[in-house]
This record gives C-alpha cells, structure tokens and sequence, in this order.
C-alpha cells in the first residue's frame, strides 16, 4: 500500500489527479472532468518556506499534456524579485482549465498543507486521452518513481 491515496492518478511531474478513477477503470474520455492538485512530494520539499507564492493557470486555457502551466515558489523578496525556487504545475493530460482554486490567491500554503483535499489546483475537461503516452501512474507505481530519486 502506497503513501499516496488510490483514489486518484499521478504525475512525474508531482500533480495527482481525480474523478476518473471507477471500480479500477483509469479511462478518461473526452468531456471528463478531473481536478488536480499538488503531491505530498511537494508538501515535503516546499514545506515551511517563507513567502509562499502561487501562479495558477488562466480558466478556459486549454494547455497540452505535459505544458506548464503555472508555478508555485517561495522565497520572494519583492513582486519582481525572487530566487527561483519552486515547483511548476504541470498538466496531466490534454484539456481546458475550468476552474482554478482562488482561494490559493490569498492562502498558498493550502496547496501544501492540504494537497489533497482543499489545497487541489484547478479543475480540467479532458479533450483527450491517451494512456499509452500520458504522465500517469497509479499511486504504488508513482511512490517507486519517487522512491528512486530519494536517498536509500
């Protein structure tokens, strides 16, 4: 069993993903609907830092699978000044952005503190789906993904 709750799909690019996952059927189809947040990867990594500031994708875009789409970084000094660090938000699979969290806006640390309940990103329609070539994994196949980068 996997650290990671199995209700839901996963990314290399640390987001998870949920609301296809039925009686162990992974199929999406076009019209789905599916919200995606952050991993608790990032609540480990991201955890604690000060000035916490969070990009999220334009409602009604329609990134690709794999685009980047948003950014969430800590360390700001000023608006224009910032030292880099972060993860960005990546998307899963093809669709368009239906909905983002505003709460985020004000309340960044959401996304880490709860990543996956009330801290989820945004919510998407899937305009298509390919499980040969999309980023997703279920949640014990995702923890041997993370399990490799992590020191023994």
């Amino acid at each position: 069993m996997s650290e990671y709750p199995d209700d839901r799909l996963y990314s290399e690019m640390n987001v998870w993903g949920n609301g296809w996952y039925a009686d162990d059927d992974y199929s999406l189809n076009p019209g789905d609907r599916v919200k995606v947040g952050f991993t608790s990867v990032v609540q480990q990594v991201a955890g604690g830092k000060a000035n916490l500031v969070i990009e999220l994708p334009a409602v009604n875009s329609t990134p690709n699978v794999g685009d980047s789409l948003g950014y969430l970084g800590w360390g700001y000094e000023s608006d224009d000044d910032y030292n880099d660090e972060g993860f960005p938000i990546g998307m899963p699979v093809d669709g368009m952005i239906t909905a983002v969290n505003t709460r985020l806006a004000d309340s960044p640390e959401l996304a880490l503190d709860d990543p996956y309940g009330e801290g989820w990103l945004f919510e998407l329609e899937v305009t298509k789906y390919d499980p040969a070539t999309d980023l997703l994994m279920e949640a014990d196949d995702y923890a041997a993904y993370i399990a490799q980068f992590q020191d023994s």
